[in-house]
């Protein structure tokens, strides 16, 4: 039994252009979000479109068909269904909802409704989805109540091959039950011989035909065909539909996942965010990126994120929390990079706590920091947990990092506040320092940034300000944010019209969740879209339950209001973060430039020009690297590969939009190597715009540290 946290799932169908017309000329998606129609068992099926957020020309995408219970319908304006879509949309997963016929919209009559008929009905939607062009291939099927049953049954009778999952939300398998014991609802009638029409309580009807041939109805015996994943979700405090239908799935579908709900009810609306995010990231694994927006590193334990941007790239500077860390366990600085905001290069450690000679404790406390470049030099303001904060230059954003003054910049010896240091140059160059925890204090810097002239200032407590405060300016206003009060931590701001304040409370970009115990704001604009930076516990989770400080830096889209206030954000995995700009594969790319890589290592290369290039290791049997958004243009005839094979038998699958996705080329080694070695991989449908994966496979399954990995280019 399998128990999640979570957020949200899909579906809808809609209006088609013509098929020659500008958008599908293009390659564009030449279907639209909204309603459409479609032919069901019995008249047109009224049916809706979602299609993902982030759409690109060529590319395809999984649906999710989503099938609403015995009385309900497919939520036009809002309800389950609704949230479903918008929240599947944001994860790369189109989807459709529709009326079976005899409800809403959809043709017919209700009392000729029956189970048999509806799983028909799912079916001819399921046909439309897979007959899309830009659909990739990966249908599901989701449903609710008697659409539970419905979805269930339709993918048995379809077979994995045309539904690539399904998921049940509080299935009502006991509607079998409830005929067989002539009683719906508490309208009672003879199953033997049932009447035309049966009247059930709050207008609805059923027919003589649902209920003879619900009677025999072979509900498990129909699923069972299903050979594919099934995600069950059922409240322990259902009346209507008991657990032990739920649990009955789950024991019949080997390897799938059952989440008991405590307490909740049939409609799920206690727990509906947790039901949403655990639906939304079962379905959303057909997704090319395979998961809800995720950290944008997963191959190290990141957090407290300190974005910079300069010149068309975003250096993210982030805190390390150790691979075997319980409570905080920081030694050094972390520098990633990127140019589309999806794919990031790891520079490894630019700075430690070996920086600075007068630090007396070089075994912890390597916290949160601020990086500002100015002058042609990077200034690097770190807290050392009880030592107050330093600074660090260099020449380069990749260092190599020195303590320029050798002793703290701040050290208020009376207490331990000084840590998280936020730093920024106004327009006029007068640089200003904000920091602490849980006070909030500041001083102005001088123009050589390693120095402050007056005060150290002590603000009176913004409401909900705990630490992490992130300072700057926007238009006319000065901006701080901050992780609200522990625990869990949100992300609050305040405003002024002053670098200096006063500061005006005014709410939170992120509020307070237990979906993360900590978190930190790191806030820039990058290619005409704002961005909010944080952190949270979602890698550790992929592993355990159990809590330790080994934290994950996440990202989202932000936005302003005409008057300069924010809009509060959901949860990261609920959030947007669109590629901006796609991915140049003609050059030499470090394979530790990635999107996603869960699961795989990286280490310094030892290389004495650029120290901060890293290798990729620790590549076990079907782990992956995820590139998204990869231009190949007219098309690349092959790859060129630097590698070392460290196991026989190791290859590398070269694949297109998802890691199971069409098969463009492959590597195979065949004896353990003691150098890299440059190869070369045939490609055969590497053009357009598209997700490159490499797949790691073993000639034993389960076979790990099968090679190293240094870089890769493309060849035309």
């Amino acid at each position: 039994m399998k128990k999640t946290f979570l957020f949200t799932v899909f579906l809808t169908f809609a209006a088609a252009f013509a098929a020659g017309s500008p958008a599908a000329a293009n390659g564009a998606i030449a279907d639209r979000d909204g309603k459409f129609s479609i032919e069901g068992s019995r008249g047109k099926l009224s049916a809706i479109l979602k299609l993902p957020d982030d759409l690109r020309p060529g590319a395809k995408y999984p649906v999710a068909v989503l099938c609403h219970g015995f009385g309900a319908n497919k939520c036009e304006h809002g309800g389950m269904f609704k949230d479903f879509a918008d929240s599947l949309a944001r994860r790369g997963v189109a989807s459709v909802r529709f009326d079976f016929n005899g409800h809403g919209e959809s043709e017919g009559e209700m009392r000729d409704m029956t189970v048999p008929n509806e799983v028909e009905d799912a079916k001819r939607v399921v046909a439309w989805a897979r007959s899309r062009p830009w659909c990739s291939g990966k249908v599901s099927l989701a449903g609710h109540s008697q659409g539970g049953v419905v979805a269930a049954m339709a993918a048995g009778e379809l077979g994995e091959k045309a539904v690539s999952r399904v998921a049940l939300l509080a299935p009502a398998c006991v509607l079998k039950d409830d005929v067989r014991n002539g009683c719906t609802f508490g309208s009672r009638y003879n199953p033997k011989n049932p009447p035309d029409v049966v009247k059930l309580p709050g207008g609805n009807v059923i027919g003589r035909e649902f209920i003879k041939s619900a009677y025999d109805l072979p509900i498990f015996e129909t699923a069972k065909k299903f050979k594919g994943p099934m995600c069950i979700i059922h409240g322990t405090g259902d009346p209507i539909a008991k657990t032990v239908h739920a649990e009955r799935f789950h024991k019949e579908h080997p390897g799938s996942e059952l989440h008991l709900m405590p307490g909740d009810d049939h409609g799920l609306s206690r727990t509906f965010g947790e039901v949403c995010y655990v639906l939304a990231e079962f379905i959303s694994r057909d997704a090319p990126f395979g998961q809800p927006l995720m950290p944008v590193v997963q191959t190290k334990y990141t957090a407290d994120p300190a974005p910079v941007v300069r010149d068309g790239t975003v250096y993210l500077y982030t805190t390390h929390d150790e691979d075997d860390a319980d409570g905080f366990k920081m030694f050094d600085w972390l520098l990633y990079t990127s140019t589309d905001m999806v794919n990031w290069r790891d520079c490894g450690a630019v700075a430690s706590l070996e920086n600075f000679a007068w630090a007396r404790n070089k075994k912890n406390g390597a916290w949160a920091i601020q990086v500002v470049e100015r002058g042609g030099k990077w200034y690097m303001y770190c807290p050392l947990h009880g030592n107050g904060i330093g600074v660090l230059v260099a020449d380069s954003p990749y260092g190599p990092f020195r303590d320029p003054i050798g002793k703290p910049l701040v050290w208020q010896r009376e207490h331990w506040d000084d840590i998280d240091p936020t730093v920024w140059v106004d327009a006029d160059g007068q640089a200003y320092m904000y920091w602490g925890n849980p006070s909030l204090y500041g001083v102005k810097l001088n123009e050589d940034m390693v120095s402050y002239s007056g005060e150290i200032v002590k603000y009176p407590k913004i409401q909900d300000y705990q630490e992490g405060p992130w300072f700057y300016r926007r238009g006319d206003w000065y901006y701080l944010a901050f992780a609200s009060t522990c625990c869990p931590e949100g992300i609050g701001y305040a405003r002024s019209t002053a670098p200096t304040g006063p500061w005006q409370y005014m709410g939170h970009i992120m509020d307070h969740t237990p979906k993360t115990r900590g978190n930190h704001p790191g806030i820039v604009d990058f290619k005409g879209r704002s961005y909010c930076f944080g952190l949270n516990y979602d890698i550790l989770r992929l592993k355990t339950v159990k809590h330790h400080e080994r934290r994950s830096v996440s990202a989202q889209e932000m936005e302003y209001l005409p008057d300069g206030s924010i809009p509060e954000l959901p949860y990261f995995k609920s959030g947007i973060l669109r590629q901006v700009g796609a991915f140049d594969p003609y050059r030499r790319v470090e394979a530790e430039t990635m999107a996603w890589g869960e699961g795989l290592k990286t280490v310094p290369a030892g290389d004495a020009k650029e120290h901060w290039n890293q290798l990729v290791v620790d590549v076990d049997d079907t782990e992956h690297i995820l590139v998204k958004g990869v231009d190949f243009a007219a098309g690349a005839r092959s790859l060129t590969v630097s590698a070392q094979c460290l196991r026989p038998g190791a290859a590398i699958e070269v694949r297109m939009d998802s890691k199971d996705g069409p098969l463009a080329g492959r590597l195979e080694f065949a004896a353990a190597e003691g150098k890299f070695v440059e190869r070369k991989i045939p490609l055969k449908g590497a053009r357009g715009v598209r997700d490159l994966y490499f797949v790691f496979r073993s000639s034993e399954p389960g076979g790990k540290n099968l090679v190293k990995l240094d870089w890769w280019k493309g060849i035309k």
